[in-house]
């Protein structure tokens, strides 16, 4: 479990994105001549809690999804769908 927790930690910091945010465009949004370390750790819990509840959340709907998709019948069922609208979506580029 902590394996899999470290390096999902590890991909998070590689993240191009994540590091131009923090560095470019967070210091925008305070006035780092009277950051105190309160304030830090503020940023700091901020920064860690909402990205974790928003991946929690994700993994619990992931979750659901494959159980839901599990059944032989179901999957069918999604595969002719969508089969269905990627034939309607071929149909629709021309016109458009």
């Amino acid at each position: 479990m902590w394996a899999g927790f470290i390096s999902g930690v590890l991909i998070i910091l590689g993240n191009p994105k994540a590091i131009l945010f923090y560095m470019g465009v967070l210091p925008g949004f305070f006035d780092l001549t009277k950051v105190v370390p309160m304030d830090i750790i503020a940023i700091v819990v901020v920064s860690i809690s909402i990205p974790l509840l928003g991946n929690l959340t994700l993994a619990i709907f992931v979750n659901k999804a494959r159980a839901f998709l599990q059944p032989p019948r179901t999957v069918r069922r999604l595969n002719t769908v969508s089969g269905m609208l990627l034939i309607a979506v071929r149909l629709v580029i021309p016109f458009v």
